[in-house]
């Protein structure tokens, strides 16, 4: 009887140990796996969480591990992981809230009723109404993207960067001086927020104030010289100050950042194009076609370049291209609308100056 009990007593304690071994292992991978999410060291992270996930599964580290694959693009393990998190976890709300950005990027509603829910989880859970107001942008619901600003500006109202998003929705619902009064807010509360900066030398630029806006503008790279966003901003003020040598370098060093970005490679076609260097902007619209066969932009270049080498057909079959991919694209309708006129086809012409006119009135007609 006393060797049964021994005996019982050792397996007892040998099954404890091995549970606070394998604790303490889960949680030094754990944390350092946490460490390597942290410092986007995200292969690191994923051989870490997944050791924690195979012995002592856990909602946060589904969730680190989740948040790791999307990283890394692997959305579908992101998802799975990210579901395990909910499993365990029903009232996770930053899970939820993770879930909706990978249902908002498959154009999914259930991601809506994911944030719903993390609301109704935490009132106070500030990134949840961001990403709510993502939802409504995604579908051009400008007022409730605003409402959804408005809610974490009265949660945070010393944040500069929600003041700058709702600034720009505003501008997207044609509330110019919403906009502006927003930013110049937000500038109030950060004056060094590169994007802040960014986006309200974009409203200058928006009115054609081409000094003001490079003030800004020219400001946002210098605090963050790595942003292909302010540089392509900047580029774009050089071309309508016509300084084309230094928008190239910008537009450059923005393609040397995202040597994938097709938007990029065709604003570059855009500017050889401006310089009337026809040959060079053709070659550079094909590469960024060739890169993304969907990059209306670089059809609408091609049909300026075939235009003004009066080659019509070819002109005419890229506007129609660039029209077919962005249906709201004023400038390709205007610019057939002339090549209509150019080669007497009036009724046309007619129709397509028209639609350019009413998706956007204030074009540039310089374009």
């Amino acid at each position: 009887m006393k060797n049964l009990l021994r005996i019982f007593l050792v397996i007892v304690s040998v099954t404890i140990f091995t549970a606070f071994s394998n604790a303490q292992s889960s949680n030094s991978f754990f944390s350092k796996g946490k460490n390597a999410y942290d410092n986007k060291q995200y292969d690191s992270a994923i051989t870490y969480l997944e050791k924690v996930v195979q012995a002592t599964p856990s909602d946060s580290a589904y969730y680190y591990l989740s948040s790791s694959y999307l990283a890394k693009n692997n959305e579908s393990k992101s998802f799975e992981c990210i579901n395990a998190a909910l499993e365990i976890n029903p009232k996770y709300v930053e899970a939820y809230t993770f879930r909706a950005q990978i249902y908002l990027a498959r154009r999914d509603v259930r991601g809506f009723e994911d944030l719903n829910k993390a609301i109704t989880l935490n009132p106070k859970y500030q990134p949840a109404y961001y990403w709510r107001a993502m939802y409504y942008m995604a579908s051009a619901d400008f007022k409730n993207a605003i409402n959804n600003f408005t809610e974490l500006i009265s949660l945070d109202s010393s944040n500069a960067a929600n003041y700058s998003a709702r600034g720009m929705v505003r501008f997207m619902d044609k509330d110019t001086t919403g906009a502006f009064n927003d930013l110049r807010h937000a500038l109030r509360l950060n004056p060094n927020s590169p994007d802040a900066n960014q986006q309200y030398g974009g409203l200058w630029y928006f009115k054609k104030q081409y000094d003001s806006a490079f003030q800004y503008i020219n400001k946002s790279v210098l605090l963050d010289p790595t942003s292909t966003n302010n540089l392509h901003s900047r580029a774009g003020v050089y071309v309508n100050k016509k300084e084309y040598a230094l928008a190239l370098k910008d537009i450059n060093k923005a393609i040397e950042i995202e040597p994938q970005s097709s938007n990029f490679i065709a604003d570059k076609g855009m500017i050889y194009y401006y310089q009337k260097d026809y040959n060079t902007a053709a070659q550079i619209f094909q590469q960024a076609i060739a890169l993304n066969p969907k990059e209306n932009q670089a059809y609408y270049g091609l049909g300026k370049v075939y235009y003004w080498t009066n080659q019509y057909n070819l002109a005419l079959q890229n506007y129609s291209k660039a029209i077919e991919l962005n249906p709201n694209d004023a400038k390709a309708y205007a610019a057939r609308s002339v090549l209509y006129t150019k080669i007497g086809n009036k009724d046309l012409a007619e129709a397509d100056l028209k639609k350019a006119n009413e998706i956007d009135p204030n074009r540039d007609l310089s374009e």
